[in-house]
């Protein structure tokens, strides 16, 4: 059962004990109206801070979170996300919607099925290895170029915009996270806390080399389940 917390927005009266609350958390997450795009962010994370165990973040989640996870997934456009955590997590191609793998390097394995997908682009620069992308070529990947010197996260944008994707949805790595903190793409996060402590040395949501201007957000949707998780939406946008 969801309950909704002090410093929410959301309007409606939470769901009856013991029905579906799919309708009711698809108009909690509801995207704002936009004719730009919005790029929203759901990660979760250990109450100490740790965005993976045993290099997973999927470990973490609970029954609710996977509920939210599906919904947001629903609701999007286009999905973005770094390649590494896409083979890490076994992502599968969206119902609904474009999946962007984002890679760099070009280092997907050619046996990872979902580079097969008419739903799944993967999402590199002019300057990535020709043989490695003739190798995904090959492999049935469809390739996109978005910077000459890297990938360039705002050119993605424009990218998603041109093709009438709006309600963008990012789920991570945390260092392709902090790519977009620093480009100050960012619109909205989806933050799920998880009832764990794990310390060790496992990354933070956004986990980049270099610190940057801090960033205020403001809490806009506090929710909790009985299982103890907390689903905080966090917004920056005005």
């Amino acid at each position: 059962m969801f309950l909704l917390h002090k410093a929410t927005q959301v309007t409606t009266s939470v769901p009856a004990p013991g029905a579906d609350p799919t309708p009711w958390l698809t108009q909690a997450y509801a995207y704002p109206d936009a004719d730009t795009p919005v790029l929203r962010v759901n990660f979760i994370a250990t109450v100490d801070g740790a965005a993976s165990v045993d290099g997973r973040s999927g470990g973490l989640g609970g029954d609710g979170d996977r509920l939210i996870f599906g919904v947001l997934r629903s609701l999007a456009d286009a999905v973005i996300v770094g390649a590494r955590t896409a083979v890490a997590e076994n992502y599968h191609a969206p119902d609904v919607g474009v999946l962007y793998l984002v890679s760099a390097s070009l280092s997907i394995p050619t046996d990872y099925e979902t580079l097969r997908s008419p739903r799944v682009v993967v999402v590199t620069s002019t300057t990535a290895d020709p043989d490695r992308r003739a190798t995904l070529t090959e492999a049935g990947a469809t390739i996109v170029d978005c910077g000459t010197d890297g990938v360039d996260m705002a050119t993605l944008i424009a990218h998603c915009r041109a093709r009438g994707q709006l309600k963008l949805l990012c789920e991570g790595g945390p260092s392709l996270f902090a790519t977009l903190l620093a480009d100050d793409l960012v619109d909205e996060l989806c933050l799920t806390t998880a009832p764990l402590l794990a310390a060790g040395d496992g990354p933070r949501i956004a986990h980049g080399a270099n610190a940057i201007d801090a960033k205020r957000v403001r809490l806009t949707q506090l929710l909790g389940d009985d299982d103890g998780y907390l689903y905080a939406r966090w917004e920056r946008r005005a």
